[in-house]
């Protein structure tokens, strides 16, 4: 396991404001998923290798086709792989005006796994369920437009499964040795800047990016036209290592490279969510609990969340 931010929801866990109670019934959703209703299905609880992933994402489209849809990201990994993203509604090709837009991303990290194997369940949870009428699911799949996407980084899985995991870095990066989560617009950093001087000017803020510290990669490019074209109200982003709901601002105000709380306008509603989040796991808001390190933060004691800028700061997450 490679020691990244958190097993379950990482930088950009919550972004935009929230449709709260489609928000709530969506976290309880994601662990819903219990052993009885896994024995009675045909998906397997595996590690999956990429033909294998987009094989279970297939198969689901298949057995659910009236309310999912498949589409194809604009751009392919740097070695080829497609970015498939699986739509769960009951109008899965079209976005409706006051039907939320709720978005997962896995496996931005490639040798950060249990995020693509938790999407490729919750996938099958949502198709198998929503034919057997279970009423939250129902409500769901009616209310709402979710979007799936297992793996951002199909070439840095195999990259660490080739390795056997020998190494928790390889992998980690995009074929191009680049980390995804610190290749997007570093947008806080224009934030921070304007608030001093442009006070009106912060809800646009993509005409200013002029220049990043490295070439934007193909997932990157592809992920940031996804969110441009599609007005997601809240997403998540799980990864593997630390068992934390982290929320933004990602990045500090004053330079500090971790301590340093960075208060976004909403921050209360991002505390409210990623507590919501937080006490439906089993462990994540457990105050006994320990550590996944010695010497790491506590955070079962700090209710399962923290500010990302807190724990420590990255720009272009």
């Amino acid at each position: 396991m490679s020691y990244g931010r958190t097993t379950m929801i990482n930088k950009q866990i919550l972004f935009g404001s929230p449709a709260t109670s489609m928000w709530a019934l969506l976290w309880l959703a994601a662990f819903a998923i219990n052993v009885n209703s896994s024995e009675r299905k045909e998906f397997q609880f595996k590690h999956h290798n990429n033909e294998e992933m987009y094989d279970a994402i297939l198969q689901v489209r298949d057995k659910c086709p009236n309310i999912t849809s498949l589409y194809r990201l604009s751009e392919d990994s740097v070695e080829g792989h497609p970015l498939l993203v699986l739509v769960f509604s009951v109008h899965p090709t079209e976005h409706k005006p006051m039907d939320p837009e709720f978005k997962y991303i896995a496996n931005m990290h490639g040798n950060e796994v249990l995020g693509r194997e938790l999407l490729l369940k919750l996938a099958d949870y949502f198709c198998e369920e929503y034919k057997a009428g279970n009423e939250d699911i129902v409500k769901l799949i009616t209310k709402t437009r979710i979007h799936l996407m297992p793996s951002m980084n199909p070439d840095g899985w195999q990259r660490s499964t080739d390795d056997g995991g020998s190494d928790d870095l390889i992998g980690r990066y995009n074929a191009e040795g680049v980390d995804l989560n610190r290749n997007f617009p570093d947008l806080d950093r224009i934030v921070f800047d304007n608030e001093g001087y442009y006070k009106d000017i912060n809800n646009h803020l993509m005409q200013m990016v002029d220049h990043l510290s490295q070439p934007v990669q193909p997932e990157t490019k592809a992920v940031m036209q996804m969110i441009m074209s599609i007005p997601f109200v809240a997403s998540a982003n799980l990864h593997g290592g630390d068992l934390v709901a982290n929320y933004p601002y990602d990045a500090s105000r004053y330079g500090n490279e971790q301590g340093e709380y960075a208060t976004s306008p909403d921050d209360d509603t991002f505390k409210w969510l990623a507590l919501s989040y937080a006490n439906y796991h089993a462990d994540m808001a457990n105050p006994n609990r320990m550590p996944c390190r010695g010497g790491d933060t506590n955070f079962g004691k700090e209710g399962g969340i923290t500010n990302g800028a807190k724990w420590y700061s990255i720009r272009g997450g």
